[in-house]
């Protein structure tokens, strides 16, 4: 008996969306998704397995290659504006192709992508500064379902990309300021500050098609981080747990309205009207008490217009 001969395929790519280049680490996970209905009969049970709707969901860790704060914002391109739009087509604007470039010589183009997935952003000295984020593909908005290249094309071509550069990934010393006054004006972590965007999605089906777009439903920013400069009185004090200070129930937990800013050589991170949620403490020999405090934000409009949650800043 004879045997097909293996082809193996393999190898590292890089994914280009909106302008931009994104350079991975851990590869470029890809996850063709189907939702299905059953056909099912008294007689019989189960006898057939249909399609109901398809998508593509692409993940990866980016390396941090970050080149400016244009292209940071890239990896958080919504915002609290942004409710009620659609993610792929924000404002009624054209298709965003999203290119897997390989450096062996072949392209994959999905014609209908967007972001569905924001990576936490790891601002610490010993890491890489993004984590994982996944993008989503769709058919193409003009098209037809039986069309060869409206979900996507293959295709041969050179490995062009020159935006690389390992000097961009940052890893640095930060630190926290929450206000003027010491010593919340200058608070260090014992591992580093996290900042996340959760963002939760409405998808939009038609029958026939599926899955046709997806509408930005919500939007939550948040920052954590250990405190390594604090006493538990201070802690306290941040809290605002008791005292004449004291946060009361139906109180803004951001009632002081004031950022916390997020610093370092290489790049700042705001998170807009800030205030500390809560915190996690642990009493041990070899672990430091503050295991983290995460601060949330509040919405704040200008003439009616939703303010920025967050804001970023590239230094070199």
């Amino acid at each position: 008996m004879s045997y097909p001969t293996p082809v193996i395929i393999q190898g590292p790519a890089i994914i280009t969306f909106n302008g931009y280049s994104f350079y991975t680490k851990g590869g470029i996970k890809k996850s063709l998704k189907r939702d299905t209905f059953d056909v099912t009969t008294d007689a019989y049970g189960k006898v057939d397995e249909r399609l109901a709707s398809q998508i593509t969901e692409l993940s990866f860790t980016p390396a941090g290659n970050i080149i400016s704060t244009a292209h940071l914002n890239a990896h958080f391109p919504y915002s609290a504006a942004s409710i009620g739009q659609s993610v792929f087509n924000p404002a009624g604007g054209a298709d965003l192709p999203l290119v897997i470039q390989t450096l062996a010589g072949e392209t994959i183009t999905y014609p209908r992508a967007a972001i569905t997935k924001l990576p936490t952003l790891n601002l610490k000295a010993t890491d890489a500064p993004l984590g994982e984020m996944t993008f989503t593909a769709l058919p193409a908005s003009a098209g037809q379902l039986t069309s060869s290249t409206v979900i996507k094309t293959n295709a041969t071509a050179s490995f062009a990309d020159t935006t690389f550069d390992p000097a961009r990934i940052f890893s640095a010393a930060y630190q926290a300021a929450w206000g003027s006054t010491s010593p919340f004006s200058a608070m260090i972590s014992a591992d580093g500050f996290e900042f996340s965007v959760d963002i939760s999605l409405k998808p939009v089906t038609v029958d026939m098609w599926g899955v046709v777009d997806m509408y930005l439903e919500s939007i939550v920013a948040s920052a954590k981080f250990a405190p390594a400069n604090l006493t538990e009185t201070q802690l306290d004090t941040l809290l605002a747990v008791q005292g004449s200070s004291a946060i009361l129930p139906g109180m803004s937990l951001a009632n002081a309205g004031t950022d916390l800013v997020i610093t370092s050589t290489p790049l700042n991170v705001t998170l807009k009207n800030a205030g500390p949620k809560d915190a996690e403490y642990i009493y041990t020999v070899g672990q430091h008490r503050f295991q983290g405090v995460t601060f949330v934000n509040k919405r704040t409009f200008t003439a009616g217009a939703a303010n920025p949650l967050w804001s970023f800043t590239v230094n070199v």
